[in-house]
């Protein structure tokens, strides 16, 4: 049976895209006792004025609610945001790099890097609701007992612009941060390693390659992160915000 049109270019895509969304999600979801953590962390003097630190965090967290406190907040937001982000950030990553360059040249690292700030900023802004629901869960999960109900109760109260969408401009600028970092700086950490240093492809190869990248996306995005999380976290309705304009929650007031 002959091939139908368009289906081998559109098949490997989508595996693609499956790939990075299911590998991003199992990953999360291992490390979401760091997030929660994390999220605490970012938050803490948003609420009461007082900063913690990571052990004092985490051990506080545990104290009080257990394991179970640390691992299941937000777990469900963090697999639905990963499906969404990943998949696009990751999946079309290759397809808009190999678009940018020229026939028959190599992707030199402005090909790279343009095409991780497009795929990350626009994968952020189709995961902007599950990042808020993630997020408030995360800081408060009194507030928001069931996750997929959370996603209602935001939209209610503030609105879908004003409330899902909150914080998209600081989530565009982390996603396109985080896309610099880690798919580009991977990409050419990679192909770099292979050229100068002779490795060859295999785990040596990636786990190297790994290795710098998050070492390297972590520094980029943390202080798009944070303001990102107060953002999304500012649950105060109208002039009662303590964040209403785009640029304004670089500073605690």
């Amino acid at each position: 049976m002959a091939p139908i049109a368009g289906v081998e270019r559109i098949q490997p895509q989508v595996r693609e895209c499956f790939a990075g969304g299911v590998a991003s999600s199992i990953a999360t979801a291992i490390l979401n006792p760091m997030d929660v953590t994390k999220t605490r962390m970012q938050t803490s003097s948003q609420l009461t004025g007082a900063s913690k630190g990571f052990g004092q965090t985490l051990h506080g967290i545990y104290s009080s609610q257990g394991l179970t406190g640390l691992w299941t907040p937000g777990i469900q937001a963090t697999i639905m945001r990963e499906m969404v982000y990943s998949s696009l950030r990751i999946g079309f990553y290759p397809l808009v790099r190999d678009f940018l360059k020229v026939d028959g040249e190599e992707s030199g690292p402005q090909h790279k890097v343009a095409a991780a700030l497009a795929t990350g900023t626009i994968a952020s802004i189709f995961a902007n609701p599950f990042d808020v629901v993630k997020i408030r869960v995360m800081a408060n999960p009194e507030a928001y007992p069931r996750t997929l109900s959370a996603f209602g109760a935001i939209a209610k109260k503030e609105g879908f612009n004003k409330g899902l969408m909150r914080g998209m401009i600081p989530s565009t600028a982390r996603g396109g941060a985080i896309g610099v970092g880690e798919v580009a700086a991977y990409d050419h950490i990679k192909s770099t390693s292979r050229e100068t240093f002779g490795l060859e492809e295999g785990f040596a190869l990636h786990v190297v390659s790994s290795l710098i990248t998050g070492v390297v996306a972590t520094t980029v995005a943390a202080p798009f992160d944070i303001i990102k999380t107060r953002y999304m976290n500012d649950i105060a309705v109208g002039s009662n915000r303590l964040y209403r304009g785009k640029y304004k929650s670089h500073t605690y007031q």
